[in-house]
């Protein structure tokens, strides 16, 4: 809270109303004050302030609400520490470079604030200088791990105006203002306070006064959809700022690309090209559509307010007539009508290819991928052999010379074949699965600030327990990793565990507890090909039981604060087909197993989904019974928030299948064939999603990656 003001002030005399200023005598620049008549105070602010509502009236005129010219108060994944904390974005550290953006806050609006620098939020305080961007008398609340699995929180401006003067009792006191040589105080000073604060599964407050009559005005400029993680990552972050043109963006080498629909009717000025469009908001999420900025005919036809994409006669509200570029229409010349919706998703499109034969030997055979929101990380696997080659692409460079190579074998020959990766934000996780020398347990973390030999750290589980091998499945629950142990052979005592690691103390230590499932339900529980969790319960997706030899479909759920409270669900219950599941995931309130077989070389293409609110509401589809050849789906599945993605990987396809959650049915299944638009791509059995591309990755000697787009960005609220 700010605090009263405690100066003797006279009345203000200021009416912008009156159109008045200080009568110098006459209209041109010479003569001053009248003579002969007090001069006050209030005059000399009346000066002031009729400066300041000229240039008010002029940048009200040219700029909108929460308009910046560059990246100024953006709120960015922090480079330093996720864990409930980011970065707000300054400028080049002077204030003739600052980072900008415009208030309209009713106190004498609008007001221009600025920041020299980045500055991270969790070091807002007042250790530091008057001066320094994240100087601030307001204590600002340490953010909190979501409780729940989601959470939407606003980050906002907390504007007012806080007094300051060279005596003790200003919210600011600075002595700076004292007479030099004679310590007489001078007239206090009014500091515009802009502090950064999060609303934490709320709104932004309404602007008002405080309990000492300070008024505040508070502005949204950013929106968190975060997840059961203390981790804030740039997945999670939407950007409602206005980005604005001006001869500042036109100097950084943005000309006018960007073009604004405050009321989500006017696009501007029909003659500029189109490169990004950014809309204020549909609902409370604005959004945006990017396109190839080497499109030639990108118009808005003033008259019909048809914007087109590749052609200046728009047929239709958004009109793409595409050969090249981001976006590549199935049917090029053909009208493709979106529609609008808080969230857009595309149409499964064309997708971009990178060769990665040239950046390394043998640079295929990859697992189960993630991304923490810039990059990409394909887990290495196996290609003439186990290998050791961690791949890291930058989704902002996704060519060869953005992708990086880090051999783990090279710091020990055991350290190749793993299936799975995940990621907190701040480290990548390799669950271990098999090497030259069998099954084995080398656990791995690897800094995501230090890509390199010297940011990886190994946990040898075999020497905790020489059955926690063989580790194919996982997932992140809070600042716990949880693993399970998937031995799939015949054998019938093969152990099933579940480890429980604590991501705060990532050693032998570290982990903390573990349940062995197979001695459970008469030895049934055992052979899950995947883990993942609900936020309350472990849920492993069925594949091979080793104690009766075949693919089964048991769903096994275990309490995520409680290994030993255990139970299940039977698949096969619902369908004697729904057997030999090789991953799962839960979108909010279902679970979904993504079938690989139901029995021996009989694929399936069955896909499951069990209501977590009532288990009896339990459905499934067969895409096999859509196209036979839709089966072989043993690369796991991404969901984006709406759609989920599963693969056909055989030797001479390579499909992506999207399902509707919204439609789990056959009528919400849409494919994309990428051997249509170029034969080599095939075998792609794994990808990531970040948060507006789908990728899938090679297991055979194909070495093309391929990125397919589906959505603008980020989970729906």
């Amino acid at each position: 809270m700010s605090s009263p003001y405690v100066g003797n002030y006279t009345a203000n005399l200021y009416s912008p109303d009156k159109r008045y200023r200080l009568s110098s005598g006459n209209l041109g620049p010479a003569g001053g004050f009248q003579r002969g008549v007090s001069l006050c105070d209030s005059e000399l602010r009346e000066i002031s302030d009729s400066i300041d509502t000229s240039l008010r009236l002029y940048i009200a005129a040219n700029i909108p609400g929460l308009g910046s010219t560059n990246n100024g108060f953006k709120i960015v994944q922090s480079a330093s520490d996720t864990a409930n904390n980011f970065t707000i974005m300054g400028g080049e550290g002077t204030v003739m470079d600052v980072g900008n953006l415009v208030l309209f806050t009713g106190l004498y609006s609008p007001h221009f604030i600025f920041a020299k620098s980045n500055f991270e939020y969790k070091d807002q305080g007042s250790t530091g200088a008057l001066t320094d961007d994240n100087y601030t008398k307001t204590t600002i609340p340490t953010l909190t791990t979501p409780e729940i699995s989601n959470r939407t929180d606003e980050v906002y401006i907390d504007f007012y105006l806080a007094e300051v003067s060279s005596n003790t009792g200003s919210e600011y006191r600075d002595t700076s203002l004292q007479v030099s040589g004679i310590g007489a105080s001078t007239a206090n000073r009014a500091r515009m306070v802009w502090d950064v604060r999060v609303s934490q599964g709320d709104i932004t407050p309404t602007n008002g006064n405080d309990a000492n009559g300070i008024y505040h005005v508070y502005t949204k400029i950013a929106t968190l959809n975060r997840i059961n993680s203390a981790n804030i990552l740039t997945s999670m972050i939407v950007d409602n700022r206005v980005k604005i043109n001006s001869v500042q963006s036109l100097s950084l080498g943005t000309p006018i690309t960007n073009i604004i629909l405050p009321n989500q009717s006017s696009v501007g000025d029909y003659s500029h090209r189109v490169g990004t469009i950014y809309t204020s908001g549909f609902g409370q999420t604005p959004s945006y559509y990017s396109f190839p900025n080497n499109a030639s005919l990108n118009q808005f036809n003033s008259t019909t307010g048809y914007l087109g994409i590749g052609t200046a006669s728009a047929s239709c509200a958004l009109d793409i007539r595409l050969n090249g570029g981001d976006l590549n229409a199935e049917s090029e010349g053909t009208c493709q009508n979106w529609g609008v919706s808080r969230k857009p998703f595309f149409p499964l499109l064309k997708p971009q290819t990178l060769n990665i034969s040239s950046v390394s030997t043998n640079l295929y055979g990859f697992g189960r991928g993630c991304s923490d929101g810039r990059y990409i990380y394909l887990p290495p696997y196996r290609s003439t052999a186990y290998h050791g080659k961690l791949t890291r692409i930058d989704t902002n460079n996704f060519t060869t010379g953005g992708t990086t190579v880090l051999d783990l074998s090279t710091i020990n020959a055991n350290y190749v074949g793993y299936k799975k990766c995940l990621t907190d934000g701040k480290f990548l996780y390799l669950l271990p699965l098999v090497n030259t020398l069998g099954e084995h347990g080398n656990l791995i973390r690897v800094d995501l600030q230090n890509f390199a030999v010297g940011g990886v750290t190994v946990i040898d589980l075999a020497s905790i327990n020489a059955n926690f091998i063989s580790c194919m499945g996982g997932c992140i629950v809070g600042s716990y990793l949880f693993i399970i142990t998937s031995r799939v052979g015949t054998d019938p005592n093969k152990s099933c565990y579940i480890i429980k690691v604590d991501l705060n103390n990532f050693s032998a230590g570290g982990v903390t507890s573990t349940v062995d499932l197979e001695p459970y339900y008469s030895h049934y529980y055992s052979g899950y090909s995947d883990l993942f969790s609900d936020g309350n319960k472990l849920w492993g997706a069925p594949f091979i039981n080793p104690s009766i030899g075949a693919e089964f479909g048991v769903a096994v759920a275990v309490n995520v604060n409680n290994l030993s409270s255990i139970g299940s669900i039977s698949l096969e219950s619902v369908n004697s087909t729904l057997r030999g599941f090789t991953s799962g995931f839960f979108d909010g309130r279902y679970n979904y197993y993504i079938g690989d077989r139901q029995s021996a070389g009989v694929y399936s293409g069955n896909i499951a989904r069990v209501d977590m609110n009532d288990y009896s509401n339990s459905s499934w589809i067969s895409l096999k019974s859509i196209n036979v050849d839709w089966k072989y789906f043993d690369g796991g599945a991404i969901y984006d928030g709406r759609y989920f993605y599963v693969f056909t990987s055989h030797e001479s396809t390579s499909r992506i299948h999207r399902i509707d959650s919204n439609d789990f049915s056959a009528s919400g299944v849409t494919t994309i064939d990428h051997t249509a638009y170029d034969a080599t791509i095939t075998q792609m059995n794994a990808g990531c999603y970040d948060g507006k591309y789908i990728y899938t990755f090679p297991c055979s000697s194909n070495c093309k990656l391929t990125r397919t787009l589906v959505s603008v960005g980020g989970p729906l609220n």
